[in-house]
């Protein structure tokens, strides 16, 4: 999640250097019952400046160590990083997480995008973990789905919605897209240790039934195409 605002970044950036709007986002963070956790708020990455530091620490560790008030520490990281910050926010309920996840119209998929190993700061699992997550701690662990329907939430069910009907299922004729998924992810998620994660091997990534990725080395193959398509919610 980035620190986004109507506006755009300059706009936000006047709203924080407004004495009265500051205040005011001051006094309602501190309201009680609020979702504002600064506890469960974790800053994940932002450019170079005076709270580089930071990345990988929540708001009340960043609070503490700096005398700040929390509410007001949230407001001065981005306000010293030209409001370019972004956050992991750990405040879903995973007791909603487990219901919704057990509705047979539920599909899992991930808005995050692609990385390569030399990524810095701390992104947001969802760019590289959402899969394994759902497959280890909801599929195995916590056994809030099984096996077969977590794959079909993943891919046909997803491709269905899209009106992709080549795809989403290894039948006879369709697009052989197949992928061993794997990706630990831990309060101190270094871009260290998820190179030597990403490097121990893995089974091939197969795009159109050829191998893109065999024992965490990219093959020469380029089998896979950019998909248009417009999603039809039904």
């Amino acid at each position: 999640m980035g620190c986004e605002a109507d506006g755009g970044p300059d706009a936000l950036l006047a709203r924080l250097d407004n004495p009265k709007t500051r205040e005011a986002t001051v006094a309602d963070r501190a309201k009680t019952g609020h979702i504002f956790l600064p506890e469960a708020t974790v800053i994940a990455a932002m450019p170079p400046g005076r709270s580089s530091s930071w990345a990988g620490s929540a708001i009340q560790d960043i609070a503490a160590a700096t005398g700040r008030d929390p509410a007001e520490a949230s407001l001065d990281v981005p306000r010293a990083h030209r409001a370019q910050v972004w956050i992991v926010n750990h405040a879903m309920s995973e007791a909603d997480v487990g219901t919704v996840l057990r509705h047979p119209l539920s599909a899992v998929v991930s808005d995050g995008w692609e990385l390569d190993s030399t990524t810095d700061g701390h992104p947001h699992p969802r760019h590289f973990g959402t899969f394994a997550r759902v497959l280890a701690r909801y599929t195995r662990d916590r056994q809030i789905l099984d096996p077969q329907d977590a794959i079909r939430k993943m891919s046909a069910l997803p491709a269905a919605r899209l009106g992709l009907t080549d795809r989403g299922t290894p039948s006879e004729g369709t697009v052989a897209d197949l992928a061993d998924l794997r990706s630990p992810y831990g309060e101190r998620h270094r871009h260290v240790r998820r190179t030597a994660l990403l490097r121990r091997g893995h089974p091939p990534v197969l795009v159109n039934g050829r191998p893109v990725l065999r024992d965490g080395t990219f093959t020469p193959h380029r089998p896979g195409k950019v998909l248009r398509k417009t999603a039809v919610w039904r």
